[in-house]
């Protein structure tokens, strides 16, 4: 199984069994690349394993370069670095809307534009922003956190960027 994305990859996560995130895009550079964090189900009909993309979340202009997922919160939470920050991601199953509200190309009901791909309404999960902080303090132009991850117990979260300093904050609510 191989799935295309219409922007860099950065990261994936496995969020649960048959269910990854993936993360990446073009940055601040207005090139036309878009910054998205998708959710996919993994199903097999089979012969093969197939992927169908169940949320698209897209970012103006902030390039995720990291997720990972809290381990003791089961599959509710994704911690992102994002530019010069770290964010709280919290992941809700959502009652999926009903089929045939169909958009061909153009802009698509989850914030998405995918030229020739069918949009539907029906998206199965919400993505919520809990927290975000500035983890990077830098005034070059390539300032970025580069990387973040959940403590073993999920109490923490610890980030790293290109200003060389690795930070250990407070989970949620990102408090030092």
């Amino acid at each position: 199984m191989a799935r295309r994305t219409d922007y860099p990859i950065y990261s994936v996560c496995a969020i649960k069994e048959g269910c990854f995130c993936v993360a990446g895009g073009g940055g601040a550079v207005k090139t036309g690349v878009p910054n998205v964090l998708e959710i996919y189900e993994l199903s097999h009909d089979g012969v093969q394993f197939q992927s169908e993309l169940k949320h698209r979340h897209t970012f103006e202009k902030e390039l995720i370069m990291n997720v990972a997922l809290c381990p003791q919160k089961f599959w509710s939470t994704i911690a992102a670095s994002i530019d010069t920050s770290c964010y709280i991601f919290s992941l809700k199953k959502s009652e999926a809307g009903p089929k045939g509200n169909e958009q061909e190309g153009g802009d698509c009901a989850d914030g998405g534009s995918r030229a020739g791909e069918t949009c539907t309404e029906e998206m199965n999960y919400e993505v919520t922003t809990v927290a975000s902080k500035t983890t990077v303090f830098s005034d070059s132009r390539d300032a970025q956190q580069k990387v973040v991850k959940f403590s073993p117990a999920g109490y923490h979260v610890i980030t790293g960027g290109t200003d060389g300093v690795v930070r250990m904050l407070k989970y949620p609510f990102l408090s030092s």
